[in-house]
């Protein structure tokens, strides 16, 4: 997935105030770990500031999150 695309989808997911959310951000953070690295994950989670929304940090291995 490109960064572009993932940055779109989380913000349409951001939107909204459901308790499911944080998964589905952590899903697309995985999809663009595979391609693009832990790098790129950890920037998405610093630009819309996923910490304060969700308790995401950078440096967190997304690896283990499955559909």
């Amino acid at each position: 997935m490109k960064r572009c695309k993932a940055r779109e989808l989380m913000q349409v997911r951001l939107q909204f105030a459901r308790s499911y959310i944080p998964n589905a951000v952590r899903m697309l953070l995985v999809e663009v770990q595979k391609p693009h690295g832990q790098g790129m994950a950890h920037q998405l989670i610093r630009e819309p500031d996923l910490k304060q929304k969700f308790g995401l940090t950078p440096g967190s291995d997304f690896s283990d999150v499955s559909r």
